[in-house]
């Protein structure tokens, strides 16, 4: 079972059973394989290592789709094992995250639209739903 630490930066290891701990462990590795995959066939990544879009690096891109769909599997059948109050906290920094980004992402767009601000780059959401998640985890 999730025992929060440190203010909900991390968690008790000894408080997860086998099942739990393996299940933590598998989604850890496959989120770092998908994010390294993603940032090998990432243009700045490529135009600096002089890489050009080949059918390697369209491998490379499906295997970090294959990589994020495992890690997002194996997180929910971590957390279908834990307690209620876990699933409320993560569903509610979820929630809270993605209104947050939409929000922002909203208002980003029509500010660029207006020419007021550079226009929104394609990962903006993403980062910005990123951030948003640790602000809510964390309040």
């Amino acid at each position: 079972m999730y025992e929060f630490t440190h203010g909900g930066a991390w968690f008790r290891w000894g408080s997860f059973d086998r099942a739990s701990r393996m299940l933590a462990i598998a989604t850890t590795v496959s989120s770092g394989v998908a994010g390294t995959l993603f940032g090998m066939v990432a243009k700045p990544v490529n135009t600096r290592f002089g890489f050009d879009v080949t059918p390697h690096t369209t491998l490379l891109a499906i295997l970090g789709i294959i990589a994020s769909v495992l890690a997002a599997w194996l997180w929910y059948c971590f957390s279908i094992r834990q307690d209620e109050m876990f699933n409320r906290v993560q569903n509610w920094t979820l929630g809270m995250s993605g209104v947050a980004a939409c929000a922002a992402s909203t208002i980003w767009s029509v500010l660029g639209a207006a020419s007021l601000v550079m226009p929104m780059p394609s990962g903006a959401p993403a980062i910005l739903f990123a951030g948003a998640s640790i602000v809510f985890w964390f309040s």
